[in-house]
């Protein structure tokens, strides 16, 4: 009876107590991850969304994950005194490519100083320098990624036709919104995902600050800046690459939201690195798919969304 009694009194306390415990392991004991960044990331997707996504991150790899915020044109060697300031021993520290240099000169002098301590470099779309600074390179895989856009746009265009009833001769176009010229390699990777959906119908690759009436549009893929399109407000189903993930904020006919942040990419990244060889130094990494299911009235359709961001 006695023993019933403490039970019921007092192993809620202890299970809370060990979960403290746990979580203060996690957070302050472990040696943290950092990221490197700005203040325009901040402005941009605001303090708390960042906040929430660090958070995340940090459950995730089990590390507490601490921001170096620096400003615009410093130098290298106050970057790394400022991750120096931050952790003497932090596990990982990631860079965007803009600051490759100061990476480079970290990862050189935690060489020098015998730490365990991984360097990763975003490249996004950078090629890969030639170094021999024991670091690591982390970029998004635009071919799956892009393979993926592309059903996923296809597939989203056959049943926008299909509710609309189309003319079979009609003939609509998926447009790849984009800032940056894509190569061959990533075109066809696009080109091949939509073929592989059965949509027949046309594809350009336009400016994302271009408007084309968007008339003939069947679906749209915004990678990067995508205003003209936006702006317009058409009833248009979107892929949207995009770092910040908080569905609530973004436009009704956005149907499926790739995350390709940061925040996303470092569990991947540490993990890749746990798995690799020694002298694997670049890691391709595919971003996160999120079907926005409550915006699509077809779960046949859903099925088939979820489906095709499984390929590779």
């Amino acid at each position: 009876m006695h023993i019933k009694i403490f039970c019921e009194a007092y192993v809620p306390y202890i299970a809370f107590i060990i979960f403290l415990n746990i979580v203060c392991f996690f957070f302050f004991v472990q040696a943290p991850v950092i990221l490197v960044s700005d203040n325009y990331f901040t402005e941009i997707y605001g303090a708390r969304f960042e906040q929430i996504r660090r958070l995340e991150t940090a459950f995730k790899i089990r590390k507490n994950v601490k921001i170096v915020r620096i400003q615009d044109n410093t130098d290298a060697l106050s970057i790394i005194e400022a991750i120096e300031h931050t952790s003497g021993r932090p596990a990982a520290v990631f860079f965007p490519f803009a600051y490759s240099d100061a990476a480079e000169n970290y990862a050189r002098l935690n060489a020098e100083k015998n730490l365990s301590t991984k360097t990763f470099v975003f490249l996004d779309r950078n090629p890969v320098p030639k170094t021999d600074t024991p670091l690591y390179y982390v970029r998004n895989d635009t071919d799956i990624d892009f393979h993926r856009a592309g059903a996923c746009a296809g597939l989203l265009a056959r049943e926008r036709l299909e509710t609309l009833e189309a003319a079979p001769d009609k003939r609509e176009t998926i447009y790849f919104i984009c800032t940056v010229p894509l190569n061959p390699a990533d075109q066809e990777s696009f080109a091949e995902g939509i073929k592989e959906s059965g949509f027949k119908g046309g594809l350009d690759f336009v400016n994302g600050y271009e408007s084309r009436g968007w008339d003939n549009a069947a679906a749209v893929v915004a990678y990067g800046p995508a205003a003209a399109f936006f702006q317009a407000q058409v009833d248009v189903p979107a892929v949207l690459f995009s770092w910040y993930n908080n569905v609530s904020y973004m436009p009704a006919n956005i149907k499926v939201l790739v995350d390709d942040s940061p925040y996303y990419m470092i569990p991947q990244a540490l993990s890749s690195a746990q798995r690799a060889f020694v002298d694997a130094k670049v890691f391709a990494e595919p971003s996160n798919f999120i079907i926005i299911d409550s915006r699509i009235k077809n779960k046949v359709l859903v099925a088939n969304l979820l489906k095709v961001i499984t390929i590779f």
